[in-house]
């Protein structure tokens, strides 16, 4: 059976609005991202225990995207009080970790070479990977907080 879904265009506009001393001084980002066919979104409740929300690969399966099609990654994290940590790890088993505060998101436009870290010291030279598995979980003991994930690939 052949597709019947038509792939889209999803638009990602991001506002800041201040206005200090009476001046404006926000602005706004409007970004549309063409031949979306498919998006996965959910809400997951996640502990102190580090959970894994994504994983990016060559095939897709159940809560895997991708790599090469995987057009847009944001996480919110839904809560009020408690922040959220990420965790990011690439192919060659580098990772990261990023604080998201209540209510805030944390947004990818790519999983395809787009990190690298190092240990410390001089960086010579940059050697960007594919991103692998984003996982999650409350920064404060004995909490819980709801991250909701959006994915759009084409």
């Amino acid at each position: 059976m052949a597709t019947t879904v038509v792939a889209s265009t999803l638009t990602v506009t991001l506002t800041e609005a201040v206005t200090l001393n009476g001046q404006n001084q926000g602005a706004s980002t409007v970004v549309a991202i063409g031949s979306v066919g498919e998006v996965l979104k959910q809400i997951v409740n996640v502990t102190e225990t580090k959970t894994e929300l994504l994983k990016f690969a060559s095939t897709a399966g159940r809560g895997q995207t991708i790599t090469s099609t995987t057009k847009y990654v944001r996480l919110t994290n839904l809560d009020d009080s408690y922040n959220l940590v990420v965790n990011c790890i690439g192919a060659t088993d580098d990772e990261f970790y990023y604080i998201v505060k209540p209510g805030h998101s944390f947004i990818l436009s790519t999983v395809s070479s787009c990190m690298d870290s190092e240990s410390g010291g001089v960086v010579s030279s940059v050697s960007l990977q594919n991103l692998s598995t984003i996982s999650a979980w409350c920064a404060t003991s004995a909490q819980t907080v709801d991250v909701e994930f959006f994915v759009a690939q084409s």
